[in-house]
């Protein structure tokens, strides 16, 4: 129903996923809700490297809004338990929690990621720039002020979900490369030409860590 002020958070405690994010997120969320609770499920691939998120945790006295729920097969019982899946990842390939909470009906606060398919429409999504904890709070605020405004997102959110259960992944995969052996006087398509710049920028990105790392 939608009417708790709990949220979700799920996946790899990983650099890219940013969980440290969602705690300074959560910093902001509960000077306007004392009672919000944020749910994080999942775990590092070595748990005991858990030890820094519940240490910052603690610092940022959230111990009694952040549950630290760990790596979980179903996960079902934490979306049902939320009203709001936070998604806050550098990149992401197919966000399957993105699928898995419009399934649920949840509503989604997330960063920008343009190439992506079930954020293209926006239906059941709001977005704000990589990296803006600040927006993210506000606009998590903004959807716990607002009942109608939240389960309206959520409704979309689970709508939207049903032209992709049949969508032919393989097939679009196929046509993007395809499209890369075209002559250069056909243009690729704007989605494909998203998603061949952000694989470009990340090898790029990747590539300048791995030569500082060296150097």
């Amino acid at each position: 129903d939608l009417k708790n002020r709990n949220l979700i958070w799920i996946g790899r405690f990983s650099e890219e996923k940013q969980p440290m994010h969602a705690l300074r997120i959560m910093e902001l969320v509960v000077k306007s809700y004392p009672d919000a609770k944020l749910y994080m499920v999942g775990t590092t691939h070595h748990p005991n490297k858990m030890d820094k998120y519940f240490k910052e945790c603690k610092r940022l006295k959230l111990t009694d809004n952040v549950e630290f729920c760990g790596f979980k097969i179903d996960v079902g019982e934490f979306y049902q338990a939320s009203s709001i899946h936070l998604l806050l990842s550098k990149y992401e390939g197919f966000s399957m929690t993105l699928a898995e909470s419009k399934a649920y009906g949840l509503p989604t606060v997330m960063y920008e990621m343009p190439y992506l398919e079930m954020a293209r429409d926006n239906k059941g999504i709001i977005s704000v720039k990589q990296g803006d904890v600040k927006g993210a709070a506000k606009e998590i605020i903004r959807l716990f002020s607002d009942d109608e405004l939240r389960c309206r997102l959520g409704n979309e959110a689970n709508i939207s979900l049903k032209k992709y259960l049949d969508f032919d992944h393989a097939n679009a995969w196929e046509n993007v490369f395809a499209s890369l052996l075209a002559p250069e006087k056909e243009k690729l398509p704007s989605n494909n030409k998203i998603i061949v710049e952000t694989i470009i920028s990340h090898y790029k990105s990747c590539w300048k860590k791995v030569q500082n790392e060296i150097s």
